[in-house]
């Protein structure tokens, strides 16, 4: 399109006349009638850049809001398993730690996870928080509203499925699944039908894949794969963190793996980071906070100390921060907290004061 000064150039070349009285006259009559045309042309001009302007604004608009999605850092579900079991109680607290309410209370309630769209949390009632061998524990999932009510059984039968975890469209959970027959492995469940489709299959027995976090985009799926190694005569637990595609295919490992047990992978919003725990590895040290790049390169420590360990990470909804439960060394001298730090581990805050009992399996959520 020509710039105004250009139209404005070319036009006025045309009109150059003899300096006479009556050719002035004339000059006059049509200077006006070029002066009209001008100004209809820069006219023209102003508008389409104030259209075009205010396009780009709607759509930066519209970019800004669909990159925010799906929504603010709403409410923190977590557990609360008192003496653990038989009754254990979920709660939500705003972010920052006050406005404390009991969501549900049932026996061995765990693993809470809230819906994409903040109105519904996920859980499982397998008791897993309590005891490490999970192989001998029944268990099924459950969904509450945000509100306690509508508390719905998803699973049931003779398996046991644990640690739910939604799709980001909110239609199916991923869950830890130990069903009969079957070696123990990822599965998905489709709420609408409660199908159950196994997508991996762990082949060390006695051995778990467990703890499953969807991507972002729901292409992938990352957990906990457990198995065994022999070394120098003896036989060492190890673990490593696998992917997985959505329709089962596609698995790699991650991490190498370790004797320290991994825990509670959780994917960052923007999809570029995964955080999960390391638990105590040969050396006594304390389970500590990783994260790496959705790859498994860059690998960083986020938590240090040998004061507290620290577990079960969870992102806040903006990508900004990180909820986690940290518990005091020795055993023995204070109970579980719950924490927030900044996604480089700095910025340490303790979320409120448990009373008579300990906080622990935080999930962030998009709930107001």
């Amino acid at each position: 399109m020509n710039e105004p000064r250009d139209v404005l150039e070319r036009v006025g070349g045309r009109f150059a006349f003899p300096d006479h009285a009556f050719e002035r006259m004339l000059r006059r009559r049509d200077r006006k009638q070029r002066n009209q045309r001008v100004g209809t042309i820069v006219l023209a001009l102003f508008v389409a850049v104030v259209v075009v302007g205010g396009s780009i604004g709607v759509l930066r608009s519209m970019r800004s809001k669909t990159a925010t999605q799906p929504g603010g850092n709403g409410r923190i579900v977590f557990a609360a398993p008192g003496n653990c079991p038989p009754v254990n109680q979920l709660f939500t607290m705003a972010p920052d730690g006050t406005d404390i309410k009991l969501l549900v209370a049932r026996p061995n309630a765990e693993y809470p996870h809230w819906s994409p769209d903040g109105s519904t949390v996920a859980f499982d009632d397998g008791s897993v928080v309590c005891f490490r061998d999970w192989l001998g524990l029944p268990g099924h999932i459950y969904t509450v509203n945000a509100d306690g009510s509508d508390l719905t059984q998803v699973t049931s039968g003779e398996g046991v499925e644990l640690t739910p975890d939604w799709s980001p469209d909110g239609a199916h959970l991923v869950i830890t699944a130990i069903e009969p027959g079957q070696p123990p492995g990822i599965a998905t469940v489709d709420l609408a039908t409660g199908t159950i489709r196994p997508l991996t299959a762990n082949p060390y027995a006695g051995h778990l894949d467990k703890e499953p976090a969807y991507a972002p985009d729901g292409s992938q799926i990352v957990f906990v794969r457990e198995g065994s190694v022999v070394d120098a005569g003896h036989t060492y637990d190890r673990s490593a963190l696998f992917v997985v595609n959505v329709d089962g295919t596609g698995l790699r490992r991650l991490t190498p793996w370790r004797r320290a047990p991994l825990g509670t992978p959780a994917w960052s919003p923007d999809g570029s980071t995964i955080v999960f725990s390391v638990s105590s590895d040969p050396s006594g040290l304390p389970e500590q906070i990783f994260a790496m790049g959705t790859d498994g390169t860059g690998l960083r420590q986020l938590t240090l100390g040998n004061e507290w360990t620290s577990y079960r990470p969870s992102w806040s909804p903006d990508g900004t921060t990180i909820v986690f439960t940290r518990f005091p060394l020795p055993m023995g001298s204070g109970g579980s907290r719950l924490f927030t730090m900044r996604a480089d581990g700095s910025q340490l805050t303790q979320l409120g004061e448990p009373v008579g009992t300990e906080w622990t399996e935080a999930d962030w959520g998009t709930h107001p």
